[in-house]
């Protein structure tokens, strides 16, 4: 089954991964805004497609 991901910088992820501080605050407005806009693009273009992706 087809499927999609980011691979961004984790060099920060485990300072809060899985403890009382993980939370949202901790989140780059800037780089969420990023992401998603990339995420939908792609959604946008994959169901723009004259073919199905391969499965």
């Amino acid at each position: 089954m087809p499927g999609m991901g980011l691979s961004v910088d984790g060099t920060e992820y485990f300072w809060y991964h899985h403890n009382n501080a993980d939370t949202l605050d901790k989140l780059d407005p800037h780089e969420m805004n990023l992401c998603t806009a990339a995420m939908a693009v792609m959604a946008y273009v994959v169901a723009d497609m004259e073919q199905r992706l391969p499965r």
